[in-house]
């Protein structure tokens, strides 16, 4: 078996199994969500931002923003894919030259 059809083996076996993986981690973390700290504590995450912005700016309230979003499991799995997605593109990139050496 030549060395480009090993990459695009391995480029198809790294997606199948990051889509199973990002499928099991989020059925796992949204079957076992705690309560979000809103829910309770009503208002803690308006506090918070206030809070925040006092301290550190509107840029610090952004931040922490983009992390409780990134922190969501539907998220989170949509991360799994896009990296698996990203490692299989580079292995059939590296399969277009992979037979020939004098190319790399």
């Amino acid at each position: 078996m030549k060395p480009a059809e090993r990459l695009r083996i391995a480029a198809r076996v790294v997606l199948v199994c990051g889509v199973a993986a990002a499928i099991v981690f989020y059925w796992i973390r949204s079957r076992s969500t705690a309560p979000e700290v809103d829910e309770l504590a009503a208002g803690y995450l308006k506090a918070r931002d206030r809070q925040l912005g006092q301290l550190m700016g509107p840029l610090g309230v952004a931040m922490n923003q983009w992390l409780d979003f990134l922190q969501q499991p539907s998220v989170e799995a949509l991360l799994i894919v896009a990296c698996a997605a990203a490692v299989a593109w580079i292995c059939i990139r590296l399969s277009e030259t992979a037979d020939e050496p004098e190319k790399w």
